[in-house]
């Protein structure tokens, strides 16, 4: 992972057939109780991260979590 990617977790109201986000290199589909599927991907940006929603979109998807599981940098705290 490089220091702009960041891991998400997305979270829909539906079983999800893991062919459907093919493009992606580093996805994880995980089915939860009640009917529920997260996604867990590896995205390089922001624009990334929109282009994957916007396939959930598509693909009609009840989306019910999005979160970035990747601590981004402190903004309160001081770099060096």
């Amino acid at each position: 992972m490089t220091a702009q990617e960041r891991r998400y977790e997305i979270v829909v109201q539906a079983r999800v057939d893991g062919r459907w986000f093919r493009d992606y290199e580093d996805v994880e589909i995980v089915a939860l109780a009640a009917g529920r599927t997260a996604i867990v991907v590896t995205l390089r940006d922001q624009a990334a991260l929109h282009g994957f929603l916007t396939q959930v979109r598509d693909l009609a998807l009840p989306l019910l979590l999005v979160r970035e599981l990747t601590p981004g940098p402190d903004p309160g705290r001081n770099e060096p």
